[in-house]
């Protein structure tokens, strides 16, 4: 769950300044028509690729118009993530990083040290709002 957000924490870390998702709408072998049960369950194989569990999907094509994904809401949250740690000083966004982020491949997969360091973030920018305002 917090893979993708980690990716866009990576990207800020590095000092990237864009991010590229390669497809979004890839849907091979998919015979029928998307139905959705009450459950958010679909009847559709989610491997868009032979081994890869819905790499390539943000969304589906529902009966009704586009359905949404969770990895869709992870990268808006990891964006947003990378927005905020813009926001802060340099110093401490870069601290915010490398408590989740070792190294490209050795990362935190614990969701709630990720909620934990979402929460500080979220802390220093309305402390410093707060301090502006004075």
């Amino acid at each position: 769950a917090c893979a993708l957000p980690i990716l866009l924490l990576m990207t800020y870390r590095q000092g990237v300044t864009g991010f590229l998702y390669y497809t979004m709408n890839r849907w091979p072998n998919q015979e029928a028509v998307m139905r959705v049960d009450g459950r958010n369950r679909t009847n559709w194989n989610p491997a868009s690729y032979e081994t890869a569990n819905v790499d390539g999907c943000l969304f589906y094509a529902g009966h009704e118009g586009p359905i949404t994904t969770i990895r869709l809401e992870n990268v808006r949250d990891g964006i947003e993530d990378y927005e905020l740690l813009s926001l802060l000083d340099e110093e401490s966004a870069r601290a915010l990083c490398d408590r989740l982020i070792r190294s490209p491949i050795n990362y935190s997969g614990d969701v709630e040290e990720f909620r934990q360091v979402r929460t500080e973030l979220l802390e220093k920018l309305e402390a410093r709002r707060v301090e502006d305002e004075r």
